[in-house]
């Protein structure tokens, strides 16, 4: 029995939830040569059907350059040969599509002894029809 247990805390300790917390997030991004202060709002932090593992969690955010809100998840990465499936670590994902633009972002997590939180956020904006492309990186990411 305890070799069971055991193993269902290794399983568990294997996956990480987000450590991310409801409020706001400041950051630095470079803006022609300079720097300047971006935002990250966190809205809320729930997991589907209130099971806390992290293919369940969900990251509502908003960015100080984009007017549209996303949830952001762990993507699973699915192994058909050795029939696994598993968070991407590290990283939460959203995206958003319209028939004019395509809008995504990537949250990149810091698990350190220093600092456990997001670090990144990175923003890309696609025009369909122009082809055109925008990417905004907002780093050192720290709750205000």
């Amino acid at each position: 029995m305890h070799k069971v247990i055991l193993v269902v805390l290794l399983t568990f300790s294997m996956f990480s939830i987000a450590d991310i917390e409801v409020g706001i997030y400041e950051g630095v991004i470079e803006v022609d040569g300079a720097t300047e202060k971006c935002i990250m709002g966190v809205n809320d932090v729930r997991f589907t059907n209130n099971v806390k593992h992290p293919l369940n969690e969900r990251v509502d955010v908003q960015v100080s350059f984009s007017e549209t809100g996303f949830e952001l998840s762990h993507l699973p990465i699915i192994n058909e040969v050795d029939v696994t499936v598993k968070p991407e670590g590290g990283v939460l994902k959203g995206s958003y599509g319209t028939a004019e633009s395509v809008e995504a972002v990537s949250l990149k997590m810091i698990h350190s002894n220093d600092y456990t939180g997001p670090d990144s956020v990175t923003y890309i904006s696609i025009d369909v029809a122009s082809g055109a492309k925008v990417k905004k990186v907002c780093k050192n990411l720290r709750k205000n």
